[in-house]
Formats: structure tokens, C-alpha cells, sequence
């Protein structure tokens, strides 16, 4: 769903440390598209509204993204009403799922093995600790592991029911 409200700087700003105050903090390209639900804004802004909340203090920078300091919750705390209601449902919507993406991504055990040159993967799918799914395969270069890899993170229930219900 994509909202078209005013994307004046304050909102823009109020947007991305709501985000943040949900989230602790977020690589860069999570938040963009977690910004970019906003339609009437676009990079520059976003950019120019990050550098100004590192700046102002309330936004710290860390490898590939940005976390929120305890001065940019209390601002948030205080300026929340200026973002329209639907904008933070939909923001709301947008950081559960992101965080759902970063718990089943910590469940996840993947590796990229090679011997001799021959290449192998294995990935485990973990549950409370205990391994709910596990395999392990060879593949022929690098390339297909890294592939093989990319669709397993994507989505790794799926490759369970998907191989559940071929050996049913």
C-alpha cells in the first residue's frame, strides 16, 4: 500500500525515527524501503533527513545503516502525532514483517564449503535451538552454491514443506 501525504522534512524525519525506535536499528537498504512507502519523497530527502538526524544527534551511523540514540526517542516520544495515522499503521505493518525476516534469518545456519575445488552447501532451518531441517548437497561451482544459498534465505519454510511433501 503506498500513501502520497505531504513529504515535507519534519514528516520524513519523524518517519525514520519511528521506524528506528521500533526496529533499535536497520541497515540502509531496510530503511529505505521501509521510507519509501511514502511516495511523495524521494532519496535526496531521505539522505538529506538521515544526515540531519546523525547530526542533530539523534541517529548514530553503524556498518550499512543507521540506530536510533536515546535522544531520537525522546523525540519521537514527542513529535509521534505529526505523522498521519495510516502512514504509522503502515509503517507499524512494514517493521513487524522486518523483524519477523530478521528472527527466521538468525534461525538460519548456511555455509559455503569447498575441498579440492568442489564446492558444497549446508544449511540448517533451527527451532528453540534443535535443528528442524538440515541438508547438505553438492553443487558444481561457486556460483551455484551462492545461488543455491540466495534461495534457501529467501525463504527457507518453503524448501522445508517443498521437501517434506516430496518424500510424504
Amino acid at each position: 500500500m503506498r500513501f502520497g501525504f505531504v513529504g515535507d522534512e519534519l514528516s520524513v524525519k519523524v518517519l525514520i525515527l519511528y521506524a528506528l525506535d521500533a526496529l533499535d536499528s536497520a541497515g540502509l537498504d531496510d530503511l529505505q524501503q521501509l521510507f519509501f512507502i511514502q511516495e511523495d519523497t524521494d532519496y535526496f530527502m531521505f539522505a538529506a533527513a538521515t544526515g540531519q538526524l546523525v547530526d542533530a544527534g539523534q541517529l548514530s551511523e553503524i556498518e550499512g545503516g543507521f540506530a536510533i540514540t536515546p535522544q531520537g526517542r525522546d523525540v519521537v516520544s514527542v513529535v509521534l502525532k505529526t505523522l498521519p495515522a495510516a502512514m504509522r499503521d503502515e509503517c507499524d505493518k512494514l517493521t513487524a514483517q522486518l523483524l519477523e525476516r530478521r528472527m527466521l534469518q538468525s534461525a538460519l545456519d548456511v555455509e559455503i564449503i569447498e575441498r579440492d575445488g568442489k564446492y558444497s552447501v549446508k544449511m540448517r532451518l533451527n527451532e528453540n535451538n534443535e535443528a528442524m531441517f538440515e541438508i547438505n548437497m553438492a553443487v558444481g561451482d561457486l556460483k551455484q552454491a551462492k545461488r543455491v544459498v540466495k534461495k534457501f534465505r529467501e525463504n527457507p519454510g518453503r524448501v522445508y514443506q517443498r521437501v517434506l511433501e516430496m518424500l510424504d
